[in-house]
């Protein structure tokens, strides 16, 4: 089976919204990397579905997470991107899909994907945009009163919750609060984000508009790839490193 062809069926899962969501952005971003065939590097690999479609191109591929527990559908290696076990230079592709916001020592993590890139590799990210942030906490604050409902009963009860922060601030990754992350999330910061880090950076729009929570899961795709053509919810990162030379 061919990437294109896994892809295909992918995109018309009925099941899992979030693979469908995700197999439709790895459509928009198999292109930037599709002259590649030999050694991928995927960070973050969740359950390992996007793995698992990216290995009918790739004759090696390794998926690194820190958390392996919900792979199912690829052996996903428990590796933090900032102390991977790979030589250097020893990946032409390095991917990620939503997971440039969660890291916390996002230095360490550029410099560590630089050094196991290839020099004439790319490293390609799928990211949030602001107009993620802005819709998924449009929904979310329809939600605000139940969860600090529940934060409240599960104090009292001595019970495990989410922080006030998370619940009030609702930052979807390392930055102080979704305020932030509307600014973190332009294009213009994800481009100073890497060429600051000696990244070239050519950004492209995601296929979709969707949010963080599963509203109208499966309905309205032909509107939201039209939509997406001014709110995108994503964007692919294409970047190769740059030559010391230069």
């Amino acid at each position: 089976m061919t990437l294109t062809t896994a892809l295909h069926q992918a995109q018309n899962d009925m099941i899992n919204w979030q693979h469908c969501v995700r197999s439709s952005e790895l459509v928009s971003a198999a292109p930037f990397f599709d002259m590649y065939h030999d050694t991928l590097l995927e960070i973050g690999g969740g359950d390992g579905y996007l793995a698992s479609l990216l290995a009918t191109q790739f004759k090696t591929l390794r998926s690194i997470d820190v958390d392996t527990s919900k792979a199912l559908y690829y052996d996903v290696l428990k590796f933090s991107i900032e102390y991977p076990p790979f030589v250097a230079k020893s990946f032409e592709v390095v991917f990620s899909c939503h997971v440039l916001a969660h890291i916390q020592y996002k230095n360490v993590a550029m410099r560590e994907i630089r050094r196991v890139l290839t020099d004439d590799g790319v490293a390609v990210h799928i990211v949030p945009s602001p107009w993620w942030s802005i819709l998924t906490n449009l929904v979310h604050a329809t939600k605000v009163h139940r969860l600090l409902a529940g934060y409240v009963v599960r104090k009292v009860k001595g019970k495990p919750t989410d922080s006030l922060k998370s619940i009030l601030l609702h930052p979807l990754g390392t930055a102080p609060s979704f305020l932030h992350e509307i600014f973190q999330f332009s294009k213009p910061s994800w481009k100073k984000f890497m060429t600051q880090r000696q990244f070239t950076c050519e950004i492209h729009d995601g296929p979709m508009l969707q949010s963080g929570y599963r509203v109208f899961p499966f309905k309205f795709i032909g509107l939201r790839k039209r939509l997406a053509k001014i709110f995108p919810s994503s964007y692919i990162l294409v970047t190769k490193k740059v030559s010391h030379g230069r």
